[in-house]
């Protein structure tokens, strides 16, 4: 199917308002070359695939306020290139993370033992940062998952630099207090 250029902006005006059909044309047409894109980066077709649809589900959700300034395909690519390097920064935050706890973000895929050792840090991660108050839990996320200084996390939850400070240090005590004995088990 070709597509002038102005059959897009028509295309992009309906989507605007609201209507799916528009909208699904310019999925239809783009998504299997922007998985391929993305894929070029994350070398992996189903983590390529899981970006795109997360690009285009908040392209529709912001659809009536959505501001196309270049071409659409221009648009388009660079929305899934800046998508795929957030994923990509993410990813590496997380590794951060899992490595500043003492836990190989590099299980031993053939050790069952090892595997079912990664899930219940995982689980027993996921508990203890359930177990925080809220503030200090948000100010751990935003520092260690989203990679915010803290200033960024006091402008984002109004608050000072200080208590960010404080609530973070209260954050990581709390976790290696949790995690203390299940950690050891990793070094046996």
């Amino acid at each position: 199917m070709i597509i002038n250029s102005n059959e897009y902006g028509v295309l992009i005006e309906n989507m605007k308002k609201g209507d799916r059909f528009s909208f699904d044309i310019i999925f239809r047409k783009f998504y299997s070359p922007l998985v391929n894109y993305c894929n070029r980066f994350v070398d992996d077709n189903d983590v390529a695939e899981e970006i795109v649809q997360d690009f285009f589900v908040k392209i529709w959700l912001k659809h009536s306020t959505l501001l196309i300034t270049t071409s659409l395909e221009a648009y388009l690519y660079k929305g899934v290139l800046n998508h795929t390097l957030n994923y990509i920064k993410l990813q590496k935050i997380r590794e951060k993370h899992l490595n500043f706890i003492g836990f190989n973000s590099e299980p031993d895929n053939n050790n069952p033992l090892e595997k079912l050792k990664e899930e219940d840090l995982k689980l027993r991660m996921e508990e203890a940062l359930i177990e925080l108050p809220e503030r200090s839990r948000k100010t751990f996320e935003m520092k260690r998952y989203e990679g915010l200084k803290y200033h960024e996390i006091a402008e984002k939850l109004n608050i000072s630099s200080k208590t960010v400070e404080k609530d973070f240090s209260k954050a990581l005590a709390h976790l290696r207090n949790a995690l203390k004995d299940f950690i050891g088990m990793f070094f046996l």
